[in-house]
Order: C-alpha cells, then structure tokens, then sequence
C-alpha cells in the first residue's frame, strides 16, 4: 500500500508540473476596443485592435463579413465570442459558422507560417493582407470569385490542409456603444499564464515533492 502511495503522489506531482495552461483570447465579452487599419488596400483588414483608450496593442485581425463596417478609433464593444458571424454577412443574416478553412488560414497567419505553407504570401504587405481577407471573404461565401491570384492559392492551400483542423480560433462579434450591430473579426486562442504569485514556482513544488518522497520513503525504511 505505501508503495501505491508514493507512486500516486508521484503522478500527481508529475501533472502538476506538466499541466498545460488554459487557453483564452486577447478580449473578453464586454470589453471595449478601437480598431484601426494595417496592412491591405481593400474594404476590409488588416486590422489593428487595440484597447478601449488605444494605448495598447491587442491583435491584428480580418473582416469575416462584407456587409458590416468599422469606424477607425472609434469604439466597439465585444457582444459576444462564438463559433459563428451573428448577422451572416452577405449570404445569410441567420448566423454564419466559421469554417474550418478559414480557421486554418487565420490559425497559421497568427502563428507565423503562412507564408511557409503558401508560396508567395508575403507577411507585412498590402499584398499579402488582401489576398488573405480576399481568401477569407471567398470561403465565408461573402464573395463568389476574384482575380486574385494569391487568394485563390490560399483558399485551395486551406481546402486541402484543413480536415479536422481544430485550432482554436473564433469569431469575435462586435456592437457599436448603442447597440448596433457592427463587424465580426477572427480571433485566435492563446495560452492564459495565471499571475505568478497564485502560482508556486515548478522548482518550489518539486523541492516540496521530492521532501514528501523523501520522508516517506526515510519512514519506510525506519519501519522495515
């Protein structure tokens, strides 16, 4: 019995130390942003989120709707995170899921690959950021074609890459102060570090487990 003891405290250490961190976004329900332009010379991203008083860089993001505008440094509120685009966009006004395709191209754009695994998309261009809100507009059924060459090879680089992709990426749909509606932008998880001082430093508690291990073994030993 004391040998299943010590070998569950060990585990139980071992995910202690291991645990991996909860993910979250960089905005939460109910927050206030502005947004302001990047990158792209079209109606939509890149778009630069900031927070309520613009002072600090939150994300740069895209548009998932065609129809729905922005304000630039004025402020949104965050109504709601989902898996889906509120009012629809252009094919719908009944609520729109993301796509896995789109969840793809923006999960690998925030992670800073794309351009790996799309030959010739360029990050921190104009080129580049149309293209990819062109890409995302075409597979959200905003638009139906475009002459966009690199827009088409991301929407085909998406369609074949992106079965069972499920990274965690989400539509943040956003209200003006009085209520109404407003753009939907993509938004993509990142890991949440709790403050440090909840939480023991992973040397402190393996000195305390290897304490615990070594009393009970030195316990043990005094018995046999």
């Amino acid at each position: 019995m004391k040998c299943i003891r010590l070998s569950a405290l060990a585990a139980s250490l071992i995910l202690v130390l291991f645990a991996v961190s909860a993910w979250g976004y960089p905005v939460s329900v109910g927050d206030t942003i502005k947004i302001y332009h990047g990158n792209g010379t079209t109606n939509g991203g890149e778009w630069i989120v900031k927070n309520a008083d613009g002072s600090t860089y939150l994300f740069t993001t895209f548009c998932v709707e065609i129809d729905e505008y922005l304000l630039l440094g004025k402020p949104f509120i965050v109504s709601n995170i989902s898996n889906q685009a509120e009012r629809g966009g252009a094919n719908t006004d009944a609520g729109d899921p993301l796509s896995n395709e789109t969840k793809w191209l923006f999960w690998h754009y925030t992670q800073g690959d794309l351009d790996v695994l799309v030959a010739g998309y360029t990050y921190g261009t104009n080129s580049g950021a149309n293209a990819l809100q062109r890409a995302i507009w075409l597979l959200e059924e905003e638009i139906a074609t475009t002459s966009d060459v690199l827009a088409k090879k991301l929407v085909a680089a998406a369609k074949d890459n992106s079965t069972g992709f499920a990274e965690d990426v989400a539509v943040i749909n956003l209200t003006y102060p009085n209520g109404c509606y407003a753009q939907d932008l993509l938004v993509a998880g990142e890991p949440y570090i709790p403050p440090q001082e909840q939480v023991p430093e992973p040397s402190s508690i393996l000195l305390a487990g290897m304490g615990i291990l070594g009393a009970a073994w030195w316990t043990r030993r005094r018995k046999a």
